[in-house]
C-alpha cells in the first residue's frame, strides 16, 4: 500500500498512501486518498504500519474485499488483483477477455464504455478516453474515485481532449516525463520498478521527484517496512528484516514489530530502534511485557518505567498477574536500582532506608 513495492516479482508494486500498482486506469479527484502525509527518518510515516502484500520480507497486507477473483463475468483473472490504491484492491485484468477495465472494475463493455476504454482484447484497456487515464491497465476518471488517489486534479469541468492527461500526480507518483496520451500513463508510482519502460520508480520508495526526462526517479522517503540510505535527494530504500515491522538505519534496528515477537525492547543507543521479542523472552527479571500507554504498542519495559506499569528505581521485578494488571503498579519490585533504596513488603515502592 500500502508502498505503498512490495509485491512479489513480476506483479504490481505497492506504495505509501494509495499504494498504487501499474495495470488500470483510474478517475482523477478523490477525497481521503490516505497518501503519505509525513515522512520521518526517511520513511513514510501515516504508513509505517500500512499491511503490505506479498513481498518476502514485508508485511503481509490483508485484502479489501473490493477486488474478486474467478472465471465469468465481472471476476479478475487469477493472481490480478494487484492494484493497491487507497487501502483497497484492485484489478489489472479481467477474467473475461471481452470486458472493460474501468475504475479499476471488470465491466461489460457498451457503446458509452467503449468510449473510456479501448480494449486490448485481453481484459483490459489499451487507451482511455476523454475524462480517463490509463493506469495499470485499466482507464480510471479524472477526479473520481479510485483515481483521484492517483491524480489529485479535479473532475474536468470540459471533458474533451482529456484523454490520458493529469496535471499534478498524487503523493507517492511522480508525473510521466512521456508527452501525455490517451495510451501513457500520466502517473507512475514511486516503487513502480517496471514503470512505462522508459520511467521507472524505486523499490520501497513512498514519494519521489520525477526524472528530468527519462530514468529512475528520486527517492524521497521510504515505505514503512524499508529503511533509507544515500543522500536525502535520493535515497535507496532496503527492506527491514527478521521481527522488524519498521526499522531504521539497518534491516534489523527495529522501531516496531511484527505479530511473531510483538514486543518491542528499546535498545540502548536512545535512537528510538530496538528489538523485537516475545513475551517470554521479556520476563526477564529485568522488564516486564506491557502496552505502551502513549501509543498503544506492545513493549518490553524496564521495571523502573513507571509510566508504564513499573515502578520508580525498581532493578528487578515480576509481572502481576493478569488478574491484578489493574491495580498499578503492574509488577511487583524484589530489587531497588541503588544500595540506599529496598522495596516495601509489598513490593509496590522503592524507598529509602
Amino acid at each position: 500500500m500500502d508502498v505503498a513495492a512490495a509485491l512479489a516479482a513480476g506483479s504490481a508494486l505497492v506504495l505509501c498512501g494509495a499504494l498504487p500498482a501499474r495495470g488500470g486506469c483510474y478517475n482523477i479527484s478523490v477525497a481521503g486518498s490516505r497518501v503519505c502525509r509525513e515522512a520521518r527518518d526517511r520513511a513514510c510515516v501515516m504508513y509505517a504500519e500500512e499491511l503490505n502484500v506479498g513481498r518476502t520480507g514485508a508485511r503481509e497486507r490483508v485484502a479489501s474485499g473490493t477486488c474478486t477473483v474467478g472465471s465469468g463475468a465481472g471476476k479478475c483473472k487469477t493472481a490480478m488483483c494487484n492494484v493497491w490504491i487507497g487501502g483497497k484492491d484492485y484489478c489489472s485484468q479481467c477474467a473475461e477477455t471481452a470486458e472493460l477495465l474501468i475504475d479499476g472494475t471488470c465491466v461489460a463493455s457498451t457503446t458509452e464504455l467503449a468510449k473510456k476504454c479501448t480494449t486490448n482484447n485481453q481484459g483490459a484497456c489499451s487507451s482511455c478516453g476523454d475524462g480517463y487515464f490509463l493506469y495499470s491497465n485499466g482507464c480510471y476518471a479524472i477526479g473520481g474515485t479510485p483515481g483521484s488517489s492517483i491524480c489529485a486534479d479535479p473532475t474536468p469541468t470540459n471533458p474533451t481532449d482529456t484523454a490520458g492527461k493529469c496535471a499534478t500526480c498524487a503523493t507517492g507518483y511522480f508525473k510521466n516525463p512521456t508527452a501525455a496520451g490517451a495510451a501513457v500513463p500520466p502517473c507512475i508510482a514511486c516503487n513502480d520498478t517496471t514503470g512505462d519502460g522508459t520511467s521507472i520508480g524505486k523499490a520501497g520508495c513512498a514519494t519521489c521527484e520525477p526524472p528530468k526526462s527519462s530514468g529512475v526517479a528520486k527517492c524521497t522517503a521510504c515505505l514503512g517496512g524499508f529503511f533509507g540510505t544515500g543522500s536525502a535527494e535520493d535515497i535507496t530504500c532496503t527492506p527491514c528484516t527478521g521481527d522488524c515491522q519498521t526499522c531504521k538505519g539497518a534491516a534489523t534496528q527495529c522501531t516496531s514489530c511484527k505479530d511473531t515477537n510483538p514486543y518491542f525492547k528499546k535498545g540502548e543507543s536512545n535512537d528510538g530502534t530496538g528489538t523485537c521479542i516475545s513475551e517470554a523472552t521479556c520476563k526477564d527479571g529485568i522488564h516486564f511485557p506491557t502496552t505502551d500507554k502513549t501509543n498503544q504498542k506492545k513493549i518490553c519495559a524496564p521495571c523502573n518505567d513507571a509510566s508504564n506499569g513499573g515502578i520508580a528505581d525498581c532493578k528487578t521485578c515480576a509481572p502481576k498477574t493478569t488478574a491484578s494488571l489493574a491495580d498499578a503498579p503492574s509488577v511487583t519490585c524484589s530489587a531497588c536500582t541503588t544500595d540506599t533504596n529496598k522495596p516495601n513488603k509489598a513490593g509496590t515502592k522503592c524507598f529509602d532506608y
